[in-house]
């Protein structure tokens, strides 16, 4: 008899890091999928409508997140994402659950999870986010995971460190990496059509999301950093939404003002993988706070400009630039990015989180483990 495994997902940024695993998961075993979190929400983009174009089977739509993104409203998403899945993995009975990354709304169901005693199967554990609250979500999910399929070395010694059993910890690269070599890009002008944009000399993406630490310093950051976009950049510069977290509507709204008094800025909900693979492909920068510009961003021809503390701790290729969140230092890091001297180190870097086979390798080892031993387990001593 197949394996009967749920895979849950909570935003586009999960989704498009697990979907050749899925793809995977969907021939070899009984997949059963769930979209929670921002897939539902209009404002977010409704990005479940990118799982349906992929021809992927969405088996239940759990709707949870609350309109406030405050410290209330995000209590509320927890509390009802731990009610909603726990009548679905009583419904289910799955052998193993797969989770990825540190959303609140994944750490909700890892706990429902481990309520009704289902094994977990969590990606990207051991990474540090010192300048956001993903940190401490990411950690507690390790505690209740019992494999871990890490994306660098360095990250497998510290899940191991955390008192997990080395046997379970697996590095093998990250997925979305391995995305990027999968993903059939689309040319320049298809860009363009795809988009409805004609691309300027000097073209940039932006991704910032809050600082969920300090939350004080949103609105301060967010004008720092348009004010140093307007100028050092006259060609296209194209936004992506911020993750639903405290203080993104706050970033939201000073984006859309700004694009309304520029005519080259451009705001997306959500671009699929594929088309956002394009612009880090035809663009020219990738500025903002965001994973993606760490992880899969090395692994293009792009400019990489790493702005605030929110992403310290991970490892990072040699060619990103970092920048303190204050105008004058944004500036000079595009100036930075455009000397001959970045761009020979830019030509020699290599993307640390690449491996080969990386959905492969995940779907073999959790077809291996997912039985009902799984869920036991104790705290290993160095």
């Amino acid at each position: 008899m197949k394996k009967k495994i749920i895979i849950i997902s909570s935003s586009r940024a999960d989704y498009g890091i697990l979907n050749p695993l899925i793809q995977n998961l969907k021939k070899s075993c009984n997949l059963k999928t769930i979209i929670t979190g921002s897939h539902l929400s209009n404002f977010y983009g409704n990005t479940s409508e990118e799982i349906k174009k992929d021809h992927i089977k969405i088996n239940y739509e759990v709707r949870t997140l609350n309109k406030l993104n405050d410290e209330i409203g995000i209590s509320k998403t927890i509390s009802k994402t731990i009610e909603k899945i726990t009548l679905v993995l009583l419904k289910e009975k799955p052998d193993l659950i797969v989770i990825l990354g540190d959303r609140y709304e994944i750490f909700a169901c890892a706990v429902s999870a481990v309520i009704n005693k289902i094994p977990i199967a969590h990606l990207h554990g051991g990474e540090l986010t010192t300048g956001s609250l993903d940190d401490i979500y990411r950690h507690s999910i390790t505690k209740m995971s019992h494999l871990h399929f890490v994306a660098h070395e360095s990250y497998r010694k510290r899940v191991i460190q955390m008192g997990e059993n080395p046997k379970r910890v697996f590095n093998v690269g990250s997925l979305s990496v391995e995305n990027t070599a999968k993903n059939k890009l689309l040319t320049k002008s298809q860009l363009e059509q795809q988009l409805g944009l004609n691309l300027k000399k000097y073209n940039v993406m932006i991704t910032f999301h809050p600082n969920t630490i300090i939350e004080k310093n949103i609105l301060f950051e967010i004008n720092q950093l348009l004010i140093s976009l307007k100028n050092e950049i006259d060609g296209i510069l194209l936004f992506s939404f911020s993750n639903a977290d405290s203080g993104s509507q706050i970033i939201i709204k000073k984006i859309k003002n700004f694009i309304k008094k520029n005519d080259n800025a451009y705001l997306f909900h959500s671009l699929g993988q594929s088309t956002y693979f394009s612009v880090l492909k035809h663009f020219d920068l990738i500025i903002g706070n965001s994973s993606s510009g760490i992880i899969e961003a090395p692994s293009f021809g792009i400019n990489i400009i790493n702005i605030g503390n929110r992403q310290n701790g991970r490892v990072m290729a040699k060619k990103i630039i970092h920048s303190d969140i204050t105008s004058q230092k944004i500036s000079k890091a595009i100036k930075l990015s455009k000397t001959p001297k970045y761009q020979n180190i830019k030509k020699t870097t290599v993307n640390p989180y690449k491996m080969k086979n990386t959905a492969k390798k995940i779907e073999k080892i959790i077809l291996k483990y997912s039985d009902s031993n799984l869920f036991k387990k104790k705290f290993e001593d160095i």
